[in-house]
C-alpha cells in the first residue's frame, strides 16, 4: 500500500537565510511522498533565487505581485 502524500506549506517574507534551513530539512527526509509549498510574501532578498537554485521538483514556488498580510500569504 502506498503512504499518503503530503504538503509542507512555508510562508516566508525575507527571510531566506532562516528559509534555508527550513527547506533543507524537509528535503532530507527519509520520507519521499511529499511535496514542500513556499509561499513568498513579496520578499526583496535572494528567496526566488533560493529556490530557483535548488532545481527540486518537490518545490512549488508562488510569489505574491504585492505584499499581504499575514493571512493572506
Amino acid at each position: 500500500m502506498r503512504q499518503p502524500r503530503f504538503s509542507i506549506i512555508i510562508p516566508t517574507k525575507n527571510r531566506c537565510a532562516v528559509l534555508k534551513w527550513c527547506v533543507e530539512s524537509c528535503l532530507n527526509q527519509a520520507f519521499e511522498n511529499y511535496e514542500i509549498i513556499v509561499s513568498d510574501n513579496c520578499s526583496t532578498d535572494n528567496t526566488e533565487q533560493y529556490i530557483n537554485s535548488l532545481n527540486s521538483s518537490r518545490i512549488k514556488y508562488y510569489r505574491t505581485p504585492a505584499p499581504v498580510s499575514m493571512t493572506e500569504n
